[in-house]
């Protein structure tokens, strides 16, 4: 009954009842003399259902961050008492998610390390997708990449790329544009960086924007974000090749300062505002000191960046970018 009333209140949008609701049940489960066999199966949506939802709400504080991290630590040692490979794994996924939005890169890495010691992509994704949803170890791998590159594990980083792209990403549904986006926007995110933007502008086309252009996707979720993201690889190529085209500069700056003004999903707003943060700061180097438009572009980049540099969220990543951005100017 509470996992039906927690489900229920997750659907009504009200997570603070359904949270302490699942918190209930947990204790119930944890508590009860004797657990009949038909209930036992029920401790694992439990938990994994309170995680998420924890996990959903960033810890701005140490007490309510350690109160999550014991959470995750619950799931783990609840999932390897099932002997669920499957379980094991989403909770090991978790719990290096976890690690990586306080900047804990050594123990997220280590998590990684454990959920490939237990989880084989190829034999157990079929298994994971059925009963997630989707293949969070593959996505955790591929977010993986970004932890590796910020630890200056650069090599490290890019073996990881390439294992994801070809042993991984082939077993996922290419008409599924959100499952394809959420493997490859890591990758592409520091292929950027290493001089393989040729290899991120190929991995964007081939894998998200032609299938959701070609077979009409239902998905619109990811859409705002790829001229954004599509911008900021053509300049990146631009700069490599030293071949600028002036009218496509003009027409990014046009759109910087005016085009992409719009309202993002609130899980896309801090993407795509570093991602144009960037375009701004990148566009900008092209005009001289005291150039209006210049002017003009590195505020827009400022006023962008700076919320992503420094406020509260969990996407370190993007939080490392934007300071790196914001210090070079």
């Amino acid at each position: 009954l509470h996992v039906h009333v927690g489900l229920c209140y997750k659907k009504l949008g009200d997570d603070e009842e359904s949270i302490l609701t699942f918190e209930d049940a947990y204790k119930i489960m944890r508590t009860a003399s004797k657990v009949p066999n038909a209930s036992k199966g029920l401790m694992i949506p439990i938990i994994s259902s309170l995680c998420v939802l924890q996990m959903s709400r960033p810890a701005l504080d140490t007490q309510t961050k350690v109160k999550h991290e014991k959470l995750l630590e619950k799931f783990v040692t609840e999932a390897m008492n099932t002997r669920s490979t499957v379980h094991v794994a989403r909770a090991l996924c978790m719990q290096a998610v976890f690690h990586s939005r306080y900047g804990e890169l050594d123990r997220a890495c280590a998590s990684i390390d454990r959920l490939r010691t237990v989880y084989n992509v190829e034999k157990h994704s079929v298994d994971m997708t059925e009963e997630y949803g989707r293949d969070y170890a593959i996505e955790a791998l591929a977010e993986s990449v970004q932890w590796y590159y910020l630890l200056e594990q650069h090599e490290r980083a890019e073996d990881q790329a390439d294992q994801v792209i070809e042993k991984y990403l082939p077993l996922i549904d290419p008409l599924d544009v959100d499952a394809c986006m959420n493997v490859i926007l890591p990758i592409v995110q520091v292929f950027r960086l290493t001089s393989r933007v040729d290899d991120a502008d190929w991995l964007l086309k081939r894998y998200v924007i032609n299938p959701a252009h070609e077979h009409a996707s239902n998905s619109q979720f990811w859409i705002p974000l790829f001229n954004p993201l599509a911008y900021v690889i053509e300049l990146i190529m631009m700069e490599e090749s030293e071949m600028f085209d002036e009218e496509t500069i003009l027409e990014m700056e046009n759109w910087a300062l005016a085009g992409s003004d719009v309202e993002y999903a609130e899980e896309l707003e801090k993407k795509a505002h570093t991602m144009i943060g960037e375009i701004c700061w990148r566009l900008a180097n092209y005009r001289d000191e005291g150039d209006p438009v210049r002017e003009k572009l590195e505020a827009k980049a400022q006023e962008l960046l700076q919320p992503v540099a420094h406020y509260p969220h969990g996407e370190f990543f993007l939080r490392k970018t934007a300071l790196a951005l914001m210090e070079a100017f």
